[in-house]
């Protein structure tokens, strides 16, 4: 597309363009703070690859766009699912939006919605400065005020330490279900 005599690209090209010629890392983390901050959409994406096909990157296109799709924001949600999945962990629902009294729409990273337990993954480039550390802690105090169990876990424990994370879990289902009687 040429706009005042410029070429110029659509977003989702452009962010495919880029992620094509980096490593997976590299390609996952920028397309994963492009997912985050809303600059461009996964079907946007997906339309925009399906266009490209049989392009030079399409294939490295198409494993990063396979991973985004898995219902995960981010790479730590996609091994927090794996680790949740792998375990036989089901009952869960990724990236559930509600509402919260006093807070307003919200969210959640893995919500296990009969229980009431939510797993909150935190990831250090979102959760570094005054303001978000502010907005989490409103966040998760009107949480536990509308009767949710809030676990938290980063990258570091899923990757080095998943047994932990099953574990915490776990007993956090196994404790609600006592309290609830299920």
């Amino acid at each position: 597309m040429v706009v005042d005599g410029v070429a110029v690209s659509k977003k989702a090209p452009a962010v495919l363009a880029a992620v094509a010629g980096l490593d997976l890392p590299a390609g996952a983390r920028l397309m994963d703070r492009l997912l985050q901050q809303r600059a461009v959409d996964l079907e946007a994406l997906l339309r925009a690859h399906r266009r490209a096909t049989g392009r030079h990157g399409a294939t490295r296109c198409a494993e990063l766009l396979r991973l985004a799709a898995g219902g995960a924001r981010s790479r730590t949600e996609r091994v927090a699912h794996r680790v949740l999945t792998a375990a036989g962990i089901t009952g869960w629902r990724a990236d559930r939006p509600v509402w919260l009294h006093g807070y307003g729409q919200a969210l959640l990273d893995l919500a296990f919605d009969e229980l009431k337990v939510l797993v909150e993954i935190d990831g250090w480039a979102y959760h570094r400065d005054l303001r978000a550390f502010l907005r989490d802690t409103d966040r998760q105090n009107a949480l536990v005020l509308e009767g949710w169990l809030v676990i938290r876990t980063n990258w570091h424990e899923l990757t080095e330490n998943p047994d932990q994370v099953l574990t915490n879990v776990l007993d956090a289902l196994a404790e609600r279900r006592r309290a609830f009687m299920i």
